[in-house]
């Protein structure tokens, strides 16, 4: 589908917001649909998006003080970019989610005032989150090649979700190595494990992970992309788990992110808003081709595209399972404040991921990152027992739950 670019007012945003949350939620993920025994879900996510909301303003600020969202869509553009759909997408839905959490909190909103939520020195008003919305939607519209910022106007799921020119997408897979059957199960071998290390590390979340395409070949072929934009996580040892830090794997994964160009043949593709490809009739034999592609020193840090052999394959899964083993058994032995924690502190590597994918120092990320960890203080002091004990049960939980099962025609509070 073709689509334009179309101008929204603030209300108008916060509503096409609310439809494409209900398509979403009825079409891929129903509520409820991620449990984790390991990390606390819903709490950890009410907690982070608490704190985040007051960050994301801050994150609009600074990247609109160096480049616009046309600039910065033209930016994320790219294979291995350090921001990717699944932050297009997720800055509305957290901080959309935010505001009612908080209005939840208090009891509904304050007609006399437009002020969402206070801590310490920090507050968030209606017009902060608006601008929020207004950022992520002119930037998913740059950032997209179809000029819309959601896969589907209609749906939860669209035909495709492409970022990279026709011309760039063909010449990657022309340079595609074939793969027999052999070399086609260890590639999705390896697409396995760093989905599933991903998934382990980004607290059961997609944070670090991102699909693109299908961009369309000769014949019935497509090529496709799964990526993960940090295998190295090098903030993680100074979060402040309460009586615990991350303690990383060594030797390190030999690459600071990893991308998969798949030559697929004969397989039709569906996209979600957060960069997910959903395919049908799918199976080894599909794989016809691969390419291996990394960039950067570390996760922070930009660089030229570089291939990796595929015959490195095995050798990379292999590499992916046992620091996998020896990530999980640290978080196994924690208990469940020290994970919420984890999960929390790693929530918030979501503004810095916006931020570095507009080329902000890091000196300039930790200060995000410091500010994150300031306002969480007062905020765990005052809610966190609280939602540790309610859990599911949390008042915006169980109106999203009716909204989404149609007790509730609408699920966000009008602006004041």
């Amino acid at each position: 589908m073709s689509m334009t670019q179309t101008s929204y007012s603030d209300t108008e945003l916060l509503a096409l917001e609310e439809r494409q949350l209900y398509q979403f939620l009825r079409d891929v993920r129903p509520v409820g649909e991620e449990k984790s025994e390991l990390y606390a879900e819903p709490t950890y996510f009410h907690l982070s998006y608490q704190a985040m909301i007051f960050c994301l303003p801050e994150m609009v600020r600074e990247v609109r003080g160096r480049m616009t969202e046309q600039e910065l869509g033209e930016r994320t553009r790219r294979v291995l970019g350090r921001a990717t759909g699944l932050h297009v997408s997720g800055t509305p839905f957290v901080a959309a989610w935010a505001r009612e959490m908080w209005l939840s909190l208090q009891g509904g909103a304050d007609p006399t005032s437009s002020t969402i939520a206070r801590v310490a020195d920090a507050t968030v008003a209606d017009r902060d989150v608006a601008e929020v919305l207004r950022f992520a939607y002119d930037w998913g519209c740059a950032y997209r090649q179809d000029g819309w910022a959601y896969p589907s106007e209609t749906s939860g799921l669209g035909g495709d979700y492409r970022i990279l020119d026709e011309a760039e997408a063909v010449a990657i897979a022309d340079d595609a190595e074939p793969v027999d059957g052999d070399g086609a199960r260890d590639v999705l071998a390896l697409y396995a494990a760093l989905r599933a290390l991903s998934f382990l590390m980004e607290a059961e979340t997609r944070d670090a992970l991102m699909m693109h395409g299908p961009y369309p070949l000769a014949g019935d072929r497509s090529l496709v992309f799964l990526e993960c934009n940090d295998l190295r996580w090098s903030l993680f040892p100074d979060f402040p788990i309460p009586g615990q830090r991350w303690e990383l794997p060594d030797p390190q994964f030999p690459h600071p992110n990893l991308s998969l160009a798949l030559v697929i043949e004969g397989v039709s593709f569906e996209a979600d808003r957060m960069g997910t490809l959903y395919a049908s009739e799918w199976a080894p034999e599909k794989l016809v081709a691969a390419s291996l592609l990394t960039r950067g020193k570390d996760e922070w840090s930009d660089g030229d595209l570089r291939t990796i052999p595929v015959a490195d394959a095995r050798e990379l899964t292999a590499a992916l399972d046992r620091i996998q083993e020896h990530m999980f058994l640290q978080a196994a032995t924690w208990d469940v404040r020290q994970r919420v924690a984890a999960a929390h502190f790693q929530k918030g590597l979501f503004m810095l991921r916006v931020l570095s994918g507009a080329g902000v120092e890091r000196e300039t990320l930790d200060r995000h990152f410091a500010r994150y960890e300031e306002l969480t203080a007062p905020i765990w002091d005052e809610w966190f027992d609280h939602a540790l004990e309610l859990g599911d049960q949390l008042p915006f939980y169980q109106r999203l739950g009716a909204f989404v099962g149609g007790a509730t025609p609408t699920l966000f509070t009008p602006y004041r």
